[in-house]
């Protein structure tokens, strides 16, 4: 099996890793909810996603669901059931509809129970289906075939080497490491940190630099202070941005090939420290918490305690889509005093809410006029300057997520009062 990640540091080989088997996890299975998959087809408006984690060991599982276009008085009944092609099959689990909350915009699920034996092995095959009956049956009824996610390989997480740079040695002093990406290509995040290693007592690099260099010894990608480099927040959403506004960092999806790393500075000598992180995938919500709890740079901490007091954490760590217009911190702290502890969670509620769109839009996807929100009322986009929502602007676009997107915003939106 190919390498994925292979570190070079000082042109010397230190650690090579080989992914091993995926060990015994939970397993991921997902599906597309639409009247087109029921027997017979319908022409219901409404569509959903759903996914199930489920502990193979225990039978324990976990199931989200996310429906737009039904309210939660038009549900009748909800299960899992077993249905060979053009039958209604046997029911394996059903879902207590009591537990779906929301409205047309998003209404969302969550449910778990254990399965028996026999249906575990059902789900492995792809034959369980998920019905949501509506008040329309037929013509309201959604279905979608549960299949299990390809499972993801394990990975290497970081490498890392730290060494003495001296760049007025002629440059024959700096720090030079390497990687090399397998066929399917890495999002891979580069860090070069020196004033962050002063925490540990070392005579650390001042303002560190990096670069990084194809087979061929092009350029394709640097950085010096991380912040000034038009990724803040892409890197801030990895969990791993330096603590130093000095310090390099860059991320990119890197294609197949080998690549050298620099690491140099304009500031004398000293100790630095050249991370690589192989990045992996998260949904709307875990990038707002990986954000939230990284180091003294952390961001949207405001934000993610609001989504967990809430319980919309879990919604937008569910099967979207989304589109969320993340506040920052100092965002919020502009509000009033006393704004947020005046609200009950009900409130708090509604304003994420309306910071919500069920549906997938990258900047390039964002159109003027108006866009409905997850809360019911709209927002009003304007692209005549930048990207601006209703008196926010977008200070950083297109966070990628599983599950939708993120746009970081300048400004808290208030829905309008009733």
């Amino acid at each position: 099996m190919k390498d994925k990640l292979t570190l070079l540091t000082l042109g010397l080989l230190v650690s090579a890793f080989s992914p091993t088997a995926s060990s015994a996890g939970n397993l991921r299975l997902s599906a597309s909810l639409e009247g087109s998959q029921e027997v017979p087809p319908n022409d219901s408006l409404a569509v959903g996603e759903a996914v199930l984690e489920i502990d193979p060991s225990t039978r324990d599982f976990f199931l989200a669901v996310n429906v737009i276009g039904l309210e939660t008085g038009d549900i009748i009944g909800a299960h899992l059931h077993k249905a060979p092609a053009g039958v209604n099959g046997s029911v394996i689990v059903p879902l207590d509809i009591s537990l779906f909350a929301g409205d047309a915009n998003l209404l969302t699920g969550h449910f778990s129970d254990t399965l028996v034996s026999k249906d575990l092995g059902d789900l492995l095959g792809g034959s369980v289906y998920l019905n949501v009956h509506t008040t329309e049956f037929p013509g309201g009824e959604i279905r979608g075939q549960l299949f299990l996610s390809p499972q993801a390989e394990n990975q290497i997480l970081n490498l890392s080497c730290r060494g003495m740079i001296n760049p007025g040695n002629g440059k024959a002093g700096i720090l030079i490491g390497g990687f090399v990406i397998g066929e399917s290509g890495e999002t891979v995040l580069v860090r070069c940190i020196g004033d962050g290693l002063t925490k540990w007592g070392l005579n650390s690099l001042k303002d560190t630099a990096l670069s990084v260099y194809d087979v061929d010894g092009n350029l394709i990608a640097e950085s010096d202070d991380w912040k000034a480099d038009g990724q803040q927040f892409h890197i801030l959403a990895t969990g791993f941005a330096p603590d130093r506004d000095s310090d390099a960092a860059l991320v990119r999806h890197f294609p197949a090939g080998a690549y050298t790393v620099h690491a140099d500075s304009r500031k004398g000598a000293g100790i630095a420290l050249v991370d690589i992180y192989g990045v992996s995938s998260k949904t709307v919500g875990e990038i707002v918490d990986a954000a939230a709890n990284g180091n003294e740079n952390a961001e949207f901490s405001i934000l993610n305690n609001a989504l967990k007091d809430t319980g919309l954490d879990a919604v937008l760590s569910g099967p979207g889509p989304f589109t969320l217009f993340a506040p920052t911190d100092a965002a919020f702290e502009a509000l009033p005093a006393g704004t947020l502890e005046s609200l009950s969670d009900e409130e708090l509620a509604d304003i994420l809410k309306f910071h919500l769109v069920a549906a997938n839009l990258p900047a390039a996807a964002l159109e003027p006029g108006s866009l409905t929100t997850v809360q019911g009322a709209t927002i009003e986009i304007d692209l005549s300057s930048g990207v601006r929502v209703n008196e926010a602007t977008v200070i950083g676009a297109d966070l990628p997520a599983t599950n939708g997107v993120v746009h970081v915003i300048d400004q808290v939106l208030l829905p309008p009062t009733p």
